[in-house]
């Protein structure tokens, strides 16, 4: 349109969770200072994921353990991110835990073990009755062309 287009607030503004000035060294740092609470792997993949920001998913965490397991083997997300997506960001749906919150639905489909134990999460943080619950993941499952159960 022959405009010069402004320059990313990003040079200025730091993205969310972006508050880090030298990676490596706070992902050290920070493994170190939580493995008490989880695995390194685990600060770790919260690390990657929401950067400075990784402890609100840990207070889920310390407030209730459980919540520091993942969904299931095949998967590095926690309980305790899907509960994050739940309660501070606004995901209604199982398809936006799956598709838009977190990464599990990044590189494919997650499984059905995987998607069944997400919607559980939600379900009992959203009081889904169990029709509800079979939507939630038949609407999931949709997307990924999987044969109807």
């Amino acid at each position: 349109m022959g405009q010069t287009p402004p320059k990313a607030l990003s040079r200025r503004v730091p993205i969310y969770g972006g508050e880090i000035n030298n990676f490596e060294q706070y992902l050290e740092q920070e493994k170190m200072a939580s493995s008490k609470r989880l695995p390194p792997e685990m600060i770790e993949h919260l690390i990657y994921n929401y950067g400075s920001k990784y402890a609100e998913i840990l207070k889920y965490v310390d407030q209730e353990p459980v919540l520091g397991q993942t969904l299931s083997d095949s998967t590095s997300v926690l309980k305790a991110e899907v509960i994050h997506a739940v309660k501070e960001e606004m995901a209604l749906k199982l398809s936006d835990v799956v598709f838009r919150r977190t990464e599990l639905g990044t590189a494919g489909s997650p499984g059905s073990d995987t998607l069944n134990e997400c919607a559980s999460v939600m379900a009992q943080e959203l009081g889904w009755d169990k029709e509800r619950k079979e939507l939630e993941i038949e609407a999931t499952k949709a997307a990924y062309d999987f044969p109807k159960s």
